[in-house]
């Protein structure tokens, strides 16, 4: 925010209000920014991950694996291993939520995963485009409000000495309140300046202030849904690699017992 001289007590008080409301937006900004950047990097390494799989798959050439199958054998061996019925529980659920997770996103090969997991990576690029948009009109809103609010209030104040017409008397006055004019004054000429605003209208920028909050409401419960997402494509991989590493040591056990 373009900043002004707040030499009076009035000012000042405008300032801090101002500093803490922008405290909670610039935390909100903080604190997105930061969880997609996490995730774009879980993304990153699920996009490695696959190519070196296909890369292996083409090297060896071998069939694209089955996930589902990898999946299911994957917890039937969890389960032949569990302690307790509980521990075996939490094993069909873990399996129940990777297989409606594959069905209703129509995941069957590495191709697929691969596929989905771009698409992932565009949600995620697209969604901190929108904050980072809904972030810095929210700003703006933020501050057209504040001095537009200044202007409000002084504006009955300024009306009054306009209708002074004795000089001596206007001259008075406007010394009593010199401090509010300068504060009205400053208000009109960073609206204009900043944000080409002339005329007040407080009552729309605060709906659609209520408009962005909502929106941003939309943003968290996106990333909530990109989260879960990519928290069960990686517990797809994790079941491929578990499985592809018990098949190559099957295949090793079985070349040590010919070769014996």
């Amino acid at each position: 925010m373009t900043s002004f001289s707040c030499t009076t007590t009035f000012s000042i008080s405008v300032c801090r209000s101002s500093s803490v409301s922008s405290v909670n937006l610039n935390r909100w900004i903080k604190a997105n920014n930061r969880l997609l950047a996490g995730l774009k990097k879980r993304i990153h390494f699920l996009l490695d991950w696959i190519a070196s799989i296909k890369k292996e798959m083409e090297e060896a050439k071998q069939p694209e694996p089955y996930l589902i199958e990898f999946i299911g054998q994957y917890y039937r061996n969890q389960n032949q291993g569990a302690w307790s019925n509980k521990a075996k529980t939490q094993n069909l659920k873990k399996f129940m939520a990777a297989y409606n997770f594959l069905q209703e996103n129509d995941l069957h090969t590495v191709a697929q995963l691969e596929e989905r997991i771009q698409e992932l990576s565009l949600e995620t690029g697209t969604l901190l485009k929108r904050m980072n948009t809904l972030s810095a009109r929210e700003k703006r809103l933020k501050e057209m409000i504040l001095f537009g609010e200044n202007v409000q209030r002084i504006q009955p104040i300024i009306d009054e000495m306009n209708g002074i017409h004795w000089k001596g008397k206007r001259e008075r006055f406007r010394s009593d309140h010199q401090e509010e004019f300068n504060l009205y004054y400053t208000s009109r000429r960073i609206l204009k300046r900043n944000h080409g605003v002339t005329e007040i209208h407080i009552s729309s920028w605060q709906k659609e202030q209520d408009a962005l909050r909502q929106q941003q409401e939309e943003i968290n419960n996106q990333y909530k849904k990109l989260r879960e997402n990519l928290k069960q494509l990686r517990n797809v991989k994790y079941c491929v690699v578990a499985m592809k590493k018990e098949i190559g040591n099957k295949q090793i056990r079985k070349e040590k017992v010919q070769i014996i």
